[in-house]
């Protein structure tokens, strides 16, 4: 089961979509790395392209759009896009706003 970060509104730190330097949008920063980057590729192969801003569509209409959907379809399988599952399966960091984004908790550092 995912707790998706990018889709919760109650949290105060919300995980929210990015936009790479090509211009493709992800589904969150999660996803900036070229190694989550690549769970993406691997889910939606050649239609990878389809979420990038060159293909004419705006933020909203990605964030709407078949790709995406793909994304979230597979939260509620065993074959989670790994990038969601290692960063969002947890439901008590999901709902716990005292947590970092990434759900850890925040530590003063001594020096």
């Amino acid at each position: 089961m995912i707790y998706p970060k990018c889709k919760n509104t109650n949290m105060e730190v919300q995980n929210v979509i990015g936009c790479r330097k090509d211009g493709t949008i992800i589904p969150c920063c999660f996803f900036g790395s070229n190694e989550s980057f690549n769970d993406l590729i691997e889910l939606l192969g050649d239609d990878i392209k389809n979420i990038n801003l060159n293909s004419g569509k705006t933020i909203e209409e990605i964030n709407r759009s078949e790709e995406f959907q793909r994304i979230e379809a597979t939260w509620d399988t065993y074959n989670p896009v790994p990038t969601c599952a290692t960063n969002c399966s947890s439901k008590y960091f999901y709902k716990d706003n005292n947590l970092g984004v990434a759900g850890n908790k925040q530590r003063e550092k001594n020096i």
